[in-house]
Protein backbone atom coordinates (compact mmCIF):
# COMPACT_ATOMS: atom_id res chain seq x y z
CA UNK A 1 0.00 0.00 0.00
CA UNK A 2 2.75 2.49 0.93
CA UNK A 3 4.74 1.65 -2.20
CA UNK A 4 1.69 2.23 -4.38
CA UNK A 5 1.12 5.60 -2.71
CA UNK A 6 4.75 6.61 -3.25
CA UNK A 7 4.61 5.61 -6.91
CA UNK A 8 1.39 7.55 -7.37
CA UNK A 9 2.89 10.64 -5.75
CA UNK A 10 6.00 10.74 -7.95
CA UNK A 11 6.28 13.53 -10.47
CA UNK A 12 6.74 12.29 -14.03
CA UNK A 13 10.19 12.76 -15.46
CA UNK A 14 10.84 15.15 -18.30
CA UNK A 15 11.56 12.07 -20.43
CA UNK A 16 8.09 10.61 -19.87
CA UNK A 17 6.39 13.98 -20.14
CA UNK A 18 8.09 14.72 -23.47
CA UNK A 19 7.24 11.26 -24.79
CA UNK A 20 3.59 11.99 -24.09
CA UNK A 21 3.68 15.47 -25.64
CA UNK A 22 5.50 14.33 -28.76
CA UNK A 23 3.07 11.46 -29.40
CA UNK A 24 0.00 13.72 -29.29
CA UNK A 25 -0.85 14.57 -32.87
CA UNK A 26 -3.56 16.95 -31.63
CA UNK A 27 -1.01 19.28 -30.06
CA UNK A 28 0.37 22.15 -32.06
CA UNK A 29 3.82 22.15 -30.57
CA UNK A 30 7.01 23.58 -32.02
CA UNK A 31 9.03 21.15 -34.05
CA UNK A 32 11.35 19.49 -31.57
CA UNK A 33 12.66 16.05 -30.91
CA UNK A 34 12.80 14.07 -27.67
CA UNK A 35 16.27 15.34 -26.72
CA UNK A 36 15.36 19.00 -27.30
CA UNK A 37 12.14 18.64 -25.33
CA UNK A 38 13.86 16.92 -22.41
CA UNK A 39 16.68 19.47 -22.38
CA UNK A 40 14.22 22.36 -22.24
CA UNK A 41 12.10 20.66 -19.59
CA UNK A 42 15.10 19.82 -17.41
CA UNK A 43 16.49 23.35 -17.78
CA UNK A 44 13.19 24.79 -16.58
CA UNK A 45 13.03 22.37 -13.64
CA UNK A 46 16.63 23.21 -12.71
CA UNK A 47 15.93 26.94 -12.90
CA UNK A 48 13.11 26.67 -10.37
CA UNK A 49 15.25 24.45 -8.17
CA UNK A 50 18.26 26.80 -8.35
CA UNK A 51 16.04 29.79 -7.54
CA UNK A 52 14.54 27.78 -4.67
CA UNK A 53 11.10 28.81 -5.88
CA UNK A 54 8.94 26.16 -4.28
CA UNK A 55 5.71 27.56 -5.70
CA UNK A 56 7.00 27.29 -9.28
CA UNK A 57 8.58 23.89 -8.57
CA UNK A 58 5.21 22.61 -7.36
CA UNK A 59 3.37 24.20 -10.28
CA UNK A 60 5.80 22.66 -12.76
CA UNK A 61 5.49 19.24 -11.10
CA UNK A 62 1.69 19.55 -11.24
CA UNK A 63 1.92 20.60 -14.90
CA UNK A 64 3.95 17.51 -15.83
CA UNK A 65 1.61 15.25 -13.85
CA UNK A 66 -1.39 16.76 -15.61
CA UNK A 67 0.19 16.15 -19.03
CA UNK A 68 0.70 12.48 -18.19
CA UNK A 69 -2.78 12.06 -16.71
CA UNK A 70 -4.85 13.74 -19.42
CA UNK A 71 -5.74 12.63 -22.92
CA UNK A 72 -4.16 14.22 -25.97
CA UNK A 73 -7.54 15.71 -26.90
CA UNK A 74 -7.84 17.32 -23.46
CA UNK A 75 -4.28 18.62 -23.70
CA UNK A 76 -5.04 20.22 -27.04
CA UNK A 77 -7.98 22.00 -25.38
CA UNK A 78 -5.56 23.46 -22.81
CA UNK A 79 -6.68 21.50 -19.77
CA UNK A 80 -3.14 21.56 -18.30
CA UNK A 81 -2.16 25.03 -19.45
CA UNK A 82 -0.52 27.15 -16.74
CA UNK A 83 0.87 30.45 -17.98
CA UNK A 84 3.34 30.58 -15.07
CA UNK A 85 5.18 27.42 -16.13
CA UNK A 86 4.28 26.92 -19.79
CA UNK A 87 7.64 27.72 -21.35
CA UNK A 88 8.34 24.57 -23.36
Amino acid sequence: MIIALLLWACTPTCEKTCQKILTCDELESPEMNQDECESSCNAQANLYEDDEDEALQTAFDDHRSCIIDETCADLSEGVCYDEDVFAW
